[in-house]
């Protein structure tokens, strides 16, 4: 069956991305090397068609090959003046100084076409073109030419002229041209969800399949067939969520929503990317090790802290901002909502800054939230390890802890909460571990005397909370 766009969907991908439509004969496409006629009723010469390396094998058995032939008859004693087989998309690009047509969509009844034209004796130029080294290409193609040329045999001469000449001048191909293809593989996809959800990986498939040009011809077979058996969604969320987020936030950027407009930016590795991802994971596992014994390795406020790496801040707001992801699109007063912010120890402060959220380059200043330097006179006395506390630390731009430091965690709070909505000022905060002290102190408000909002009992409640994040 035959899926072909509705208008206004048609007219709103074409002046989007400049594709161009056409409809040409068999006769003239796998014949005369040419598309009879795009959408302003012009040919397109010299079409030269080729199968790209990334292209699945051709798996068009007999009974696919019978079917077309007996549709292609019942078509003809039906007195059917054209005969719509199917869609073709191309993607025209240029190797070794010529244009060319790769075949995005629709090798398999090109190829067969090909194949029923040369059992009618036809000279079909694309069958010379070179085919990868895979038996299921080899046999099926011996198998339904041998299959074309008993039935064709079976047909006078009459007969077969004139089945010769429908299939030639009857049967028709739309056309779908674009010389982006990213854009071409959009339109593969929209072409053949069938109404399902599509997702930005069915498109990373087809560039990861390019560069996979070295490997033994069925290879490549055998992956997609693992791809395809493994549950979409979760497929989805691995590189939506999390792969092409560590790709961007190891490299100081922020991740916005992976889709089909920036797909581009995470195909994956090629040849050519040098960047030191296994460093980097190694540093990662060391460090992860780390907070797999984290009271061994820094303490639990009781005793002097040596020191906290910040991989354990920014290994914690992933965490953070990972749980996020369960409840991304729940409303405020939400049972599943409130459960997480319960979780974080504090009360709703929205979801804005999660969807905000990236790991920056700047973020490498840890603040004590409780002040070491207490010029505000507290009425909380704490010791030098409970001040030290990975509970009473927030990482933040130097800038901004240079500039307050020595404030009381209620004078903080006041200089980052909005006057207006009285709501934190997603700007100022830096990391989302510190978004949830400041938010935790703004709830003691009014239950306790004027700075001592933060208190030792809070700064353990804080810690106890994070840790279970970090295990």
């Amino acid at each position: 069956m035959f899926l072909i766009l509705a208008e206004s969907k048609r007219d709103k991908i074409m002046s989007k991305n400049s594709l161009t439509l056409a409809i040409t004969t068999i006769g003239a496409l796998l014949g005369a090397g040419k598309i009879t006629r795009d959408q302003e009723g012009k040919p397109i010469e010299e079409v030269g068609l080729k199968i790209p390396d990334y292209q699945r094998p051709y798996k068009w058995k007999a009974e696919n090959a019978n079917q077309l032939l007996d549709d292609i008859l019942g078509a003809q004693t039906d007195n059917k003046e054209v005969y719509r087989v199917g869609t073709l998309i191309l993607h025209k690009t240029t190797c070794e100084e010529q244009e060319v047509y790769h075949i995005v969509d629709g090798q398999q009844r090109v190829i067969t076409f090909s194949l029923l034209l040369k059992a009618f004796g036809c000279d079909v130029k694309f069958l010379q073109e070179e085919i990868p080294a895979n038996s299921l290409y080899v046999q099926n193609i011996l198998n339904n030419y041998a299959l074309f040329c008993r039935r064709v045999a079976k047909y006078s001469s009459e007969e077969k002229n004139r089945l010769l000449t429908y299939i030639q001048s009857n049967c028709e191909l739309i056309v779908v041209i674009t010389e982006d293809i990213t854009e071409a593989f959009q339109f593969f996809d929209s072409q053949n969800a069938r109404g399902k959800k599509l997702y930005p990986h069915d498109l990373l498939k087809a560039y990861h399949l390019r560069e996979m040009r070295s490997v033994n011809a069925d290879e490549p077979e055998k992956i997609v067939k693992t791809w395809e058996d493994m549950n979409q969604r979760e497929l989805s969320s691995l590189f939506k969520d999390y792969l092409y987020r560590i790709k961007a936030w190891i490299k100081g950027n922020r991740a916005d929503e992976l889709d089909e407009k920036n797909i581009i930016m995470f195909k994956g590795l090629n040849r050519e990317d040098n960047y030191p991802y296994a460093q980097f994971y190694k540093g990662a596992f060391g460090n992860r090790k780390a907070v797999d014994n984290f009271d061994n390795i820094y303490g639990d406020g009781t005793a002097l802290s040596k020191g906290i790496p910040l991989f354990v801040f920014n290994y914690l707001d992933y965490r953070l901002w990972k749980e996020y992801l369960s409840v991304k699109g729940s409303k405020e007063g939400a049972a599943d909502r409130q459960k997480l912010f319960d979780k974080f120890g504090c009360s709703d402060f929205g979801l804005e800054i999660f969807k905000q959220f990236y790991f920056s380059r700047t973020r490498r200043s840890l603040e004590h939230f409780f002040p070491q330097a207490d010029i505000n006179k507290l009425p909380v006395n704490l010791t030098e390890s409970q001040i030290n506390c990975f509970g009473n630390y927030g990482m933040i731009g130097a800038d901004a802890n240079s500039s307050g430091s020595n404030y009381a965690p209620k004078v903080k709070l006041d200089h980052y909460l909005d006057t207006l909505s009285g709501k934190i000022k997603l700007v100022a905060v830096a990391s989302l571990k510190f978004m949830i002290m400041l938010q935790a102190c703004k709830d003691n408000i009014g239950k306790r005397e004027s700075c001592a909002e933060w208190n030792w009992d809070d700064i353990v409640t804080h810690q106890k909370k994070m840790k279970e994040f970090l295990k």
